[in-house]
């Protein structure tokens, strides 16, 4: 139902759940969840109706917003649409356990990162040495943000800090005003808006 009002948008709508959330019984991984949407995407463009750069955006949530920037970091793809995302899971475990739990210790502790930051900030480290533009398929891939002000699991100053490191200059980040981690499509007017005049 949150998707329902991309309907009559100029784009058709594919999604996959990760192993975590879904009826997936295999133990989720970094690796693993990345090869899943590997072999998603890989599906679709087999069905032979879609071009991967030329006509795939990437919508990820949360965990999947990470997804979503590691894949268009290896493929090219036509755009990004991320909510509630954030630089990197480690980051996320330090502004909500700090206060427990020392951050250096946390950062050893957590497996799988998921380091969105890393790779925008790698992407940017890669310049063409005639022009000084950076090189890499980020980029060149454009980027819209939805965060909630009041997000509580994922504060919005990560989801900014990962808008502001992006190398592509075509790139928008939207405030849901009053809205948290879970609850950003109760706005789905202007949620939705925004994704159908981006795309």
């Amino acid at each position: 139902p949150r998707y329902a009002p991309a309907e009559g948008a100029r784009a058709s709508l594919e999604s996959a759940g990760k192993k975590s959330f879904s009826s997936n019984a295999a133990s989720p991984s970094e690796s693993g969840i990345h090869a899943d949407a590997d072999a998603f995407v890989d599906h679709i463009a087999e069905l032979g109706r879609l071009n991967v750069g030329r006509d795939i955006f990437l919508v990820g949530e949360s965990l999947g917003t990470a997804v979503s920037v590691s894949m268009a970091s290896r493929r090219n793809v036509r755009g990004l649409v991320l909510f509630s995302a954030f630089t990197s899971i480690t980051d996320v475990a330090v502004m909500a356990y700090g206060s427990l739990v020392p951050g250096p210790l946390l950062r050893l502790l957590v497996k799988d990162r998921f380091d969105s930051l890393g790779l925008a900030m790698n992407s940017n480290n890669r310049t063409n040495t005639r022009t000084s533009k950076p090189i890499g398929p980020l980029a060149h891939t454009p980027l819209l943000m939805f965060h909630g002000d009041y997000d509580d699991i994922v504060p919005m100053e990560l989801g900014l800090e990962l808008y502001r490191a992006w190398p592509c200059l075509n790139k928008a980040f939207v405030t849901v005003k009053g809205r948290g981690h879970n609850d950003l499509y109760d706005k789905g007017d202007e949620v939705f808006r925004s994704v159908r005049n981006f795309v």
